[in-house]
């Protein structure tokens, strides 16, 4: 398995964390030393400054915290790719194939992706897309 360079994955660990920040911001809020509003609207977007807050919550080195806000970010980047979901896409976005669903691969990051390049969107306007068809559809 060949590793993502550290600045292609820092890019897409802050495309991830700004992407998802309403479930991250859920997560986040269940550690009351990291739950002030000042550090939630500071962490928005900013995986450095997260992953420092953590350290300093929990006393812990950067390297574990680096952990923690990976398992965060790919909690909440993360959805059930089943057939019912599958179908619930395609007929939300029509322009999604079987071959986009499959590298999807139950990641919203990469749906964010799919969608720039399937109907030309801007990412933040995929990524609201994507917020929409949730809320519909993960009760």
């Amino acid at each position: 398995m060949t590793q993502m360079p550290a600045t292609a994955f820092k890019d897409s660990l802050e495309d991830a964390l700004s992407g998802n920040w309403p479930l991250i911001m859920r997560h986040v809020l269940e550690r009351p030393c990291l739950a002030t509003a000042q550090n939630l609207t500071a962490l928005k977007g900013q995986p450095d400054t997260l992953r420092d807050t953590i350290a300093d919550c929990y006393e812990i080195s950067n390297e574990k915290a680096d952990v923690i806000l990976r398992s965060i970010v790919n909690d909440a980047d993360s959805f059930e790719n089943t057939a019912q979901m599958r179908r619930a896409m395609t007929q939300f976005w029509t322009e999604i194939r079987d071959t986009d669903l499959d590298k999807i691969s139950g990641r919203r990051a990469e749906l964010a992706s799919v969608l720039q390049r399937r109907y030309g969107l801007s990412r933040a306007a995929a990524w609201t897309q994507i917020h929409q068809f949730f809320a519909r559809h993960m009760r």
